[in-house]
């Protein structure tokens, strides 16, 4: 058999190619299999992490609203300051009537009666779902101010809660002064200025409001009988805010048109209540 000197060098070669190249080719392969098991190892890490910052997030949402809860309860629970206003706080303001609508057995017809609640119930009686709604917008506003408290608490009965408007209504369409209970309000969907006014100033009882700076005032617009809302800013001056207008802001109460004389003076909030001394101050 003739030697073929291109084949042996042939075999040569791939000899010395296949057995440098084998050693590299294990190391490659054992390299490939360790990043895989770290890559595994940083996705797990990456999950257990990203589990343990929802969870982190979970409590601290809980610790916010554990404290915000604890500062609003704590401010129920003080002792309310009497404010510095012309008022007699041993007369009765004026206060209209509830209504309660029931089934008579003995004439089988609705009707309807009418009773007074103790004026500063009205700011201190709410339903739950109302409750964790205002707690809800207050935490995702967040209000720092007095008056963009009151501002706040106004603009969600329009914007958030969508009430409207309508004059006292008796179940037969007739109409009857009737002064609404927070959770009648948030079943009718349906109110006039006391109603407005009263949870505008409840509202601010939930927030934290102090309860010698914000209130309820009945009294007259002009002419017209009305109720509406006042607060003391932090200038020291009492502002009105028209409760019934969704685009209302504060004026100044004295020289506005928003009075308090007889037979329908009166102020009131969930501490307190009189009667005005002065139309305005």
């Amino acid at each position: 058999m003739k030697f073929n000197i291109i084949q042996w060098f042939k075999a040569q070669y791939n000899n010395i190619v296949t057995s440098n190249d084998q050693p590299y080719l294990d190391r490659i392969k054992e390299l490939e299999g360790l990043y895989n098991d770290e890559l595994n190892k940083y996705s797990q890490l990456e999950k257990q992490l990203e589990t343990e910052q929802k969870l982190k997030n979970k409590y601290l949402e809980n610790l916010d609203r554990l404290q915000l809860e604890y500062d609003l309860l704590k401010n129920s629970l003080a002792d309310e300051d009497t404010p510095e206003l012309p008022v007699d706080f041993t007369k009765v303001p004026y206060t209209g009537t509830n209504a309660n609508t029931f089934y008579n057995d003995a004439t089988n017809k609705l009707e309807t009666n009418y009773t007074y609640i103790t004026i500063s119930k009205y700011f201190r009686f709410w339903n739950d779902e109302y409750y964790s709604n205002v707690i809800r917008l207050y935490k995702q506003k967040k209000p720092k101010t007095i008056r963009d408290k009151v501002i706040f608490a106004k603009d969600i009965i329009h914007e958030e809660f969508m009430f409207k408007y309508q004059h006292d209504k008796n179940y037969s369409g007739v109409f009857h002064e009737h002064w609404k209970t927070i959770p009648q309000m948030w079943a009718d969907k349906k109110m006039d200025c006391e109603d407005f006014s009263i949870m505008t100033v409840a509202t601010c009882n939930i927030i934290g409001v102090p309860a010698d700076r914000v209130f309820m005032l009945t009294g007259f617009y002009g002419t017209a009988g009305h109720a509406f809302v006042g607060f003391i800013d932090d200038d020291g001056v009492t502002y009105v805010l028209e409760s019934t207008s969704p685009n209302s802001r504060p004026i100044k109460f004295k020289g506005s048109k928003y009075k308090c004389k007889a037979p329908l003076s009166g102020i009131s909030n969930w501490a307190w209540k009189g009667v005005p001394n002065v139309e305005q101050w």
